[in-house]
């Protein structure tokens, strides 16, 4: 996946830039659905709702670009194509 910061959300000199290129989705988490009837544990099928977090395998110095680019602005996620 790639990480991108957006700055200045809202305002016209709004940009986003890369923070990490091509890092590795090590796990998701799901936002639970609740309902009156919960079958999907049973079958084993239905969808698993949004995207809440993602672990990232990262480096030390990959982590620390996370850091302060979360606290400049807003973090986004890409999926990239699988390299050739």
């Amino acid at each position: 996946v790639q990480v991108l910061v957006t700055l200045n959300k809202g305002k016209p000199d709004v940009r986003s830039a890369v923070v990490l290129d091509r890092v590795t989705v090590y796990d998701v988490g799901y936002e639970q659905r609740v309902g009156a009837i919960n079958t999907d544990s049973i079958t084993g099928s239905g969808a698993q709702g949004t995207a809440r977090w993602l672990t990232l395998v990262v480096t030390a110095e990959q982590s620390r670009q996370l850091a302060e680019a979360k606290g400049s602005g807003d973090l986004d996620v890409t999926l990239l194509p699988p390299r050739r």
